[in-house]
């Protein structure tokens, strides 16, 4: 049931190959850690990737590398390293040993030096000329490294698990993005329910 709801929401993004086109950026956060964001980041890349799109997962949270230690990746240079020009993309580059996908972990710059970097925008005008999707595992929708990717963003998935979150935090985070000046469309995808990936 979990892949299919995955298979469900690639569906409902509908990214193809970018042809002469920039390919799409999806950011996935959630209210706080614990509700699925970085098993759903890594599910969705690996899928779409299957469906033969050029896929690049990132990893966008400094201050909980999940991503890294899912995938059982070692403490590596990254996104932030990247977005703050300390290496070059080949260094940080790794293949996912179950798919086709590529993956960048977040990498050791703190963020808010790759955040006040003017690389940053280059360096996400580089990747969606390079890949059909790039997904990004962001933090919690609060942190200010989620608020600078989600802006660039063409869709922003909010996960929020199951019976587990109150309504009121939720909508709290979701009038953060909002307020954040998102420029692309924002879902919420249920996480740890039998009904929903």
């Amino acid at each position: 049931s979990f892949a299919e709801s995955i298979r469900d929401i690639a569906g409902a993004l509908a990214i193809g190959p970018r042809g002469k086109g920039p390919g799409r950026v999806v950011a996935v956060t959630s209210t706080m850690r614990g509700e699925g964001r970085t098993a759903t980041s890594i599910a969705l890349a690996r899928t779409m990737s299957q469906s033969g799109l050029r896929v690049l997962l990132v990893g966008a949270d400094s201050q909980n590398p999940d991503l890294q230690q899912v995938m059982g990746l070692p403490p590596s240079y990254g996104f932030f390293d990247l977005a703050a020009d300390r290496v070059q993309f080949k260094q940080v580059l790794v293949r996912d040993p179950l798919s086709h996908a590529h993956v960048v972990p977040a990498g050791m710059t703190h963020a808010a030096y790759a955040l006040n970097s003017p690389h940053l925008t280059k360096i996400m005008q580089s990747l969606i000329h390079t890949y059909d999707a790039v997904i990004i595992d962001c933090g919690p929708a609060s942190s200010p490294e989620t608020l600078a990717v989600a802006r660039m963003a063409d869709y922003c998935l909010y996960a929020v698990r199951w019976n587990a979150l109150e309504r009121e935090r939720m909508t709290a985070g979701l009038r953060t993005l909002a307020a954040s000046g998102l420029r692309g469309r924002v879902g919420v995808i249920l996480t740890q329910s039998e009904a929903a990936a």
